[in-house]
C-alpha cells in the first residue's frame, strides 16, 4: 500500500492508497476500506474489528463485525496458526498501516 493523497477534513482525516483502499481515521475509530474488506479499529477498546461487505445498510454491516485479532502483536508462529483461519497476508499490512496512522495522531 502506497499512500498518494491525504485529506484532512474537521471531524476526520482520510488516506487514498494507490491500491483504491481507503483509511479513514476519526477521534474514536480508524476504518479501512477497499472492495469488499472493511478492518475497523476502536480506540476505546484497543480491538480490531473486521466484516467481508456484502450490502451498503451501516446497520446490516455492524451485526456482521467479527473481533479481529491484533496480527502486529504476534510472533510467526502465532501468524502462521492465524493464518488458517484468516487472510493474514492481507490483514497485517492493514492494521500495521492504521496503527501508525493511530501513532500519529
Amino acid at each position: 500500500m502506497i499512500l498518494i493523497k491525504t485529506e484532512d477534513r474537521k471531524s476526520f482525516s482520510q488516506y487514498h492508497y494507490d491500491n483504491g483502499a481507503v483509511i479513514t481515521h476519526f477521534y474514536t475509530s480508524t476504518i479501512y476500506f477497499h472492495n469488499r474488506v472493511r478492518v475497523m479499529y476502536e480506540k476505546a477498546h484497543k480491538q480490531f474489528t473486521y466484516t467481508t461487505v456484502h450490502s451498503r445498510d451501516f446497520a446490516y454491516l455492524q451485526e456482521e463485525m467479527m473481533p479481529l485479532p491484533d496480527f502486529t502483536l504476534c510472533g510467526e508462529d502465532q501468524l502462521f496458526q492465524y493464518s488458517l483461519l484468516y487472510d493474514v497476508d492481507v490483514l497485517l499490512p492493514i492494521q500495521m498501516e492504521i496503527k501508525e496512522i493511530n501513532k500519529s495522531r
